[in-house]
């Protein structure tokens, strides 16, 4: 079969067939019928692409418009009209490269398939060379006719598989049945012995017939192979149908949103929407893709370097503007989701595979931790840094009485962060009814009470008592003084791409994170989370009551799904065992 090899500059370079001990007719068939399925399926592909993706039509538009001028230098199309070809190859090149790979000796009676084989190489690959040229100038009509040109092509008609060829043929004039003439193409009529001709006519018979007997067979086992169901499980389709399903049982709607935005920038970048198409193979290349697609590229502060872009383009435009990436973690999360709607088709449509079945686990073991994981604790002398900062020493929280609100959030989320371990977003999300009193102890319960908030995973859905060193620095005042059951830190508003934890980083970052290097030092605001698990780390050692406040599995099946949970009383006893002696000694009560 003829195969596209692709290039590291993700060109057509070589053709591919089985290999077998002697070629025969039957080899051509298969060779031209399964490059003939390719081609179509490829061009078929690249207009779909196009069709469903104007920006792509925006940006080969673009690089229509840069070839004007009189500098006569070629501008590539985009990346999807320049991987239909190599233009620094001809067909002829590509038809006689794949022929010298054949492991076939050639034999003079049986030149011929290799002929044959050469010219269907040629044909297809001029179709795709003309396809390309008609797309790098957007000419779609022009297009379409060639992929119609494809489908019509026949190698051989049937007329000619019952057609019993000799080479007399060549030298007659079919239409008049008369010798041709001198001078006319392939004949000498002086030279012409028809004797020798006859002579040599019973020879060529024999092996004709016998060619003709092993095509027909071929012929007649092509025909018997029923042609495919062509089947279609639609990933738009599908993901629709998972998402009512997903809103009916009470997911988050910001949950629903990051599934559709992960399922469809997967599928976009793979090329395909048919979920039966999708393979393990796609998923391997996806995930490399993944690992390179800029961070945060449709936050507005990267709108200059992203704006309107699909991911395809980000990744490829990134590599000029050298922006960070995804997580490695985050990647796992996006083969996570997709895994998981592949697990819910199987059970609703026709779909009976996953192809990213048991991978989302596999790149978070083998690869790099994402950095929010390997973010180091703080040292003692980082911390009494961070809490001598004039806000905590000397309480200035705004400059008057009425913008004292504005920076309460700044004041206790670090607190409570390195005083609780829980995650940036799980305490700036918090609602005034996710604090409450439980058998007598002030307590955060981290659950879902309305769509924007979330958590990471079911174990991080948990109750964490107020430590006591939040209680001693006025955090039951904090609470009295709110109104209403709205949010702990009101002035902490959501947003898709940073949820509430966008102000607090944004302020954290310019604040400390640049002055203290904490980038340099592997730190960041994660690290409050970090100190707290590293202060048992350091002190006896993490055990499963520790795992229940942090929100970790214990990593024992039986223990983390039939295990009892430790009471509240438990929990506040271990929480106000942490302590990070004085370092932060000259932190003034809120008031």
């Amino acid at each position: 079969m003829l195969e596209q090899c692709i290039t590291s500059k993700g060109k057509i370079n070589s053709l591919t067939l089985p290999r077998f001990c002697q070629i025969e007719e039957r080899h051509v068939w298969n060779f031209f019928d399964g490059e003939k399925k390719k081609v179509v399926q490829m061009l078929t592909q690249c207009l779909n692409q196009l069709y469903l993706q104007p920006q792509l039509l925006r940006s080969q538009k673009t690089r229509i418009d840069l070839r004007v001028g009189d500098s006569g230098e070629w501008i590539d199309s985009i990346g999807i009209i320049e991987s239909l070809w190599n233009r620094n190859t001809t067909p002829l090149k590509v038809a006689d490269q794949y022929l010298e790979r054949l492991p076939y000796k050639k034999n003079p009676d049986r030149e011929y398939h290799f002929e044959d084989i050469r010219n269907i190489a040629i044909t297809l690959c001029k179709y795709v060379q003309e396809f390309q040229s008609h797309l790098d100038v957007l000419d779609f009509f022009a297009a379409q006719m060639v992929l119609e040109d494809v489908r019509d092509y026949e190698w051989m008609f049937h007329y000619e598989v019952n057609q019993i060829i000799v080479a007399s043929d060549y030298f007659c004039d079919r239409d008049e049945g008369h010798v041709a003439e001198q001078g006319e193409p392939y004949y000498n009529q002086e030279a012409l012995v028809i004797d020798s001709a006859e002579s040599t006519y019973e020879n060529q018979i024999s092996i004709m017939t016998q060619d003709l007997v092993n095509l027909k067979e071929a012929v007649v086992g092509l025909r018997e192979v029923e042609a495919p169901d062509l089947k279609v499980v639609d990933m738009e389709a599908t993901l629709e149908s998972l998402v009512k399903d997903k809103r009916l049982n009470g997911t988050g709607e910001s949950t629903i949103e990051d599934t559709q935005a992960f399922v469809r920038t997967i599928h976009e970048l793979i090329g395909k929407t048919n979920l039966l198409d999708v393979t393990r193979d796609d998923v391997h290349f996806v995930i490399d893709d993944l690992l390179a697609l800029p961070k945060d590229r449709k936050n507005p502060r990267n709108a200059k370097y992203f704006l309107d872009l699909t991911a395809s383009e980000a990744i490829e435009i990134n590599k000029v503007y050298q922006r960070p990436t995804i997580a490695v973690g985050t990647v796992a999360n996006y083969i996570s989701k997709c895994s998981g709607m592949y697990e819910w088709a199987n059970k609703h449509t026709e779909l009976s595979k996953n192809p990213f079945e048991s991978l989302a686990t596999g790149i978070e073991k083998n690869a790099t931790k994402s950095d929010k994981e390997r973010k180091l604790p703080f040292a003692i002398i980082d911390l009494n840094e961070i809490f001598s900062h004039d806000l905590f020493v000397l309480g200035k929280l705004g400059l008057s009485k009425a913008q004292i609100g504005r920076f309460d959030h700044q004041y206790w989320v670090p607190l409570i962060c390195l005083f609780s371990s829980m995650r940036p977003n799980e305490c700036c999300q918090l609602l005034i009814q996710n604090v409450e009193i439980i058998e007598g102890v002030l307590c955060f319960v981290l659950n879902v009470t309305n769509n924007n908030q979330s958590l990471k995973n079911r174990s991080a859905k948990r109750i964490i008592p107020v430590h006591k060193q939040l209680l001693a620095l006025g955090f039951e005042d904090y609470l009295k003084s709110l109104d209403g059951d709205g949010q702990l830190f009101p002035e902490l508003t959501f947003t898709k791409s940073s949820k509430f934890y966008g102000k607090v980083e944004t302020w954290f970052r310019r604040h400390f994170s640049e002055k203290m290097d904490l980038s340099d030092k592997s730190q960041s605001f994660y690290s409050f989370r970090h100190t707290f698990i590293d202060f048992y780390a350091k002190n006896g050692g993490i055990e499963p009551i520790h795992r229940q406040l942090v929100g970790h599995l214990n990593g024992d099946v039986t223990n983390d799904t039939y295990g009892v949970k430790f009471g509240v009383e438990a929990l506040k006893e271990e929480i106000d065992k942490v302590s990070y002696g004085d370092a932060l000694n000259q932190v003034k009560p809120w008031a």
